[in-house]
């Protein structure tokens, strides 16, 4: 039984493959999957809650872009939504879950390949995180800004080591910085300074994911939010820090760096733009 099987009480679980369902326990991938033997691909992951997908327009708009700069094939946004749809009907419909979909080729065959499946959120995007995140700066890996490194690939190598790291360490997420030593992101979300009245995140151009939440403040929470490097000299002088991902939603950071701190201007955008 898989973790979302065992949290719903399911016995069986569905997943998506090329519009078809299969158990979740089937094997339909060959020893030749490009995904699987290169790292090559593409994921979105979609919070699913009140019957629809939150920020669904961003999700696509992203997957379109991403599908061309790596030069898969295009997709059709309706056949993407009904697959979507499909896979959670399969399911018994359930509500705050997280759709994750990857996009692949298989050996010898340059045509786009599909895979949908229902996960658990990590928590409850909805609900405000009263602790926030203890945050740590890994150095075991740099993220270098290059033609993809905006994309969400498959290839999670550099997460994961980060991810590891703050674990040893006892934070609850690692911050990734670049060769010039400015602060990137985490290890699954963009990162936002509060400072003087004023927030910055990071440009693209650092070598950061280009998130659908970071998205939709930029274009539509009216903030008027500065794209700037950060500097890890701009961490203890901020007084608030944020991240933000589509399936966590609007978080606050608690402490970084040996400071402390304080969640008020968050805890205002979390009330009026999170998850919607």
């Amino acid at each position: 039984m898989n973790i979302f099987a065992a949290q719903t009480g399911k016995a069986m679980t569905f997943f998506n493959y090329n519009g078809r369902m299969y158990p979740s326990d089937k094997a339909v991938f060959t020893a030749g999957n490009r995904a699987l033997r290169l790292g090559e691909g593409l994921i979105e992951t979609m919070y699913h809650a009140n019957g629809r997908i939150a920020l669904w327009e961003y999700h696509w708009q992203r997957l379109e872009s991403s599908l061309q700069t790596i030069g898969f094939p295009a997709t059709d946004k309706t056949l993407i939504s009904q697959a979507v749809s499909d896979t959670l009907q399969a399911n018994g419909n359930p509500d705050g879950v997280v759709v994750r979909a990857q996009f692949f080729r298989e050996q010898g065959d340059e045509g786009l390949h599909y895979f949908l499946e229902l996960l658990p959120p990590p928590r409850k995007p909805e609900q405000w995180p009263d602790a926030g995140l203890r945050l740590g700066i890994t150095s075991k890996v740099l993220k270098c800004a290059d033609a993809i490194s905006m994309l969400k690939t498959a290839s999670r190598m550099q997460y994961q080591m980060a991810a590891t790291d703050a674990q040893h360490n006892h934070w609850d997420d690692a911050l990734l910085s670049n060769a010039a030593g400015n602060i990137v992101e985490s290890t699954h979300s963009n990162i936002f300074i509060v400072m003087k009245d004023k927030v910055y995140t990071p440009p693209l151009s650092e070598g950061c994911v280009a998130g659908v939440m970071r998205a939709f403040l930029l274009t539509e929470s009216g903030l008027g939010i500065e794209e700037e490097p950060l500097n890890r000299e701009m961490l203890p002088e901020a007084d608030e820090i944020f991240l933000t991902n589509a399936v966590r939603g609007i978080q606050p950071v608690r402490s970084c760096m040996n400071k402390t701190y304080e969640h008020g201007y968050t805890r205002e955008l979390f009330e009026q733009y999170n998850m919607k």
